[in-house]
């Protein structure tokens, strides 16, 4: 059960990283793109929010970092420009190959797997 909690803290990683890939510059990226990505930034900034707070001698927390993170994820997209020329996405234009589907039901089932042997 704790494994299982342990794994879900994960996905808290992407709502870190969302703000940024929220933005319309990545409206290029698929839906699963933007979370798969969103969650690697999160990391990202939540790693920098920790290496910050241990350089500057703060003691801290979990929330405490994931809120610095979110708040470098809004500063950074406000940074950020739209590129008018860059290729939009089209509506239903998400979709996925064989190939995808069987990468996404493999990850699903070693989820799965990870979360009852918790």
């Amino acid at each position: 059960m704790i494994g299982g909690l342990w794994l879900l803290t994960l996905c808290l990683l992407t709502l870190c990283g969302f703000p940024l890939l929220a933005h319309p510059a990545y409206r290029s990226l698929g839906f699963a793109t933007r979370v798969v990505l969103s969650g690697a930034v999160g990391a990202v900034l939540m790693s920098a929010a920790m290496t910050g707070a241990v350089l500057v001698g703060v003691r801290w927390n979990e929330t405490a970092l994931a809120m610095t993170a979110v708040l470098l994820a809004i500063g950074l997209r406000a940074v950020i420009r739209d590129d008018p020329g860059a290729p939009r996405a089209t509506p239903g234009g998400d979709g996925m190959s064989a190939i995808g589907a069987a990468a996404l039901a493999l990850s699903v089932l070693a989820v799965a797997a990870a979360l009852l042997a918790a």
